[in-house]
């Protein structure tokens, strides 16, 4: 059976719920990989599938832990252990902006692994502007920006051997 997907939107995140009802009776479901057309503006170079130019969307945590110096692992190496997961590399200027995402079970054990993609599921959206007919949405990033200041943060005391000037904050 397919992937069941659903998107639910604001102008500037798109939170993915999905459910594969096969991986309920399979032992060797390890989560999925999400990719989305069209690639983001900065991050990973883009792979180019069925003509098309994708970014696997990223994951922080692998089967053997985070990736090395904070970096982002692609979901295809690193599947979303979840059933909800959220594409927060949406651009200020991009709220309308549409975009593909292909959902994939991946099987197997930690160390070999791949796609279902008989099973894949595909999914458009189309981002809301933030306001539509006099009502605007905004949604708060705090958490992911919070999330990134401290990666910086933490980039800026490897990079100054441990000792942070007022500056550098």
């Amino acid at each position: 059976m397919k992937v069941i997907a659903r998107s639910y939107l604001s102008p500037t995140l798109v939170l993915l719920a999905m459910d594969w009802p096969d991986g309920a009776d399979r032992k060797d479901f390890l989560g999925f990989a999400i990719r989305r057309t069209p690639p983001f503006r900065s991050g990973d170079a883009p792979v180019t599938i069925d003509g098309k130019k994708w970014n696997w969307l990223p994951n922080r945590l692998g089967f053997d832990g985070p990736a090395p110096d904070g970096h982002d692992l692609p979901t295809e190496r690193a599947p979303i252990q979840k059933f909800m997961w959220w594409d927060a590399r949406i651009d200020e200027d991009q709220p309308g902006s549409k975009f593909t995402y292909v959902i994939a079970p991946v099987v197997g054990k930690p160390d070999q692994f791949g796609l279902v993609d008989a099973d894949s599921a595909s999914i458009d959206v189309e981002l809301p502007l933030h306001v539509v007919d006099g009502i605007g949405s905004y949604f708060n990033r705090a958490v992911v920006s919070s999330q990134a200041f401290a990666k910086k943060v933490e980039q800026l005391r490897k990079a100054s051997g441990g000792k942070l000037s007022d500056e550098d904050i």
